[in-house]
């Protein structure tokens, strides 16, 4: 078996709610959906996640927007995010910034602030092999669907997911 290289391209599968920790994920998957990487969140950042992966705004700019608009303001773009670390729960990411002359900016980020801004901005999202090796689910037990509700590509997950959210405060979403 040929070893995985430095990074692999993810994306984002959906967000969901795992049915035994009721807790929320971000998922992302190679291409092939051979590997699945679950990343915790908040029920806020799960909200604001969704609503980005529908192509929804909220009534206020998010985190994610307020910097994609800096970052435009300054003539730079998001080159990629890379998911570089993972220590428990918390996944760290570096997201790349190329800057007027090619100059090339390394910005420190959670892997969800990053994911989210990569998703605005079309930019790739790669995780490290070392992520990955990590926090992956194993081959031989991949995440069940049924008992998953989740976003991309399913309307009925999609439907419960925001009903869950719903009763969601402005305010709730202050950190995302």
């Amino acid at each position: 078996m040929r070893p995985l290289p430095r990074f692999i391209d993810v994306q984002v599968r959906g967000v969901a709610v795992e049915a035994v920790t009721e807790r929320w994920v971000l998922l992302l998957c190679d291409p092939g959906e051979r590997l699945v990487l679950p990343i915790p969140l908040g029920r806020a950042e799960a909200r604001a996640l969704a609503m980005l992966l529908q192509g929804r705004r909220g009534p206020r700019p998010s985190t994610h927007d307020l910097l994609g608009a800096t970052v435009a303001s300054l003539d730079a773009r998001v080159l990629r995010v890379d998911l570089r670390s993972v220590e428990g729960d918390r996944f760290q990411a570096d997201v790349i910034l190329q800057a007027q002359g090619g100059r090339r900016i390394r910005l420190d980020a959670s892997a969800v602030d990053a994911v989210a801004l990569a998703l605005r901005a079309g930019a790739p999202i790669r995780a490290s092999r070392a992520v990955l090796e990590t926090a992956r689910l194993p081959a031989d037990r991949p995440m069940p669907r049924a008992s998953m509700a989740v976003i991309a590509g399913d309307t009925v997950g999609r439907a419960r997911l925001m009903a869950d959210l719903a009763d969601l405060a402005p305010d709730d979403l202050a950190n995302c």
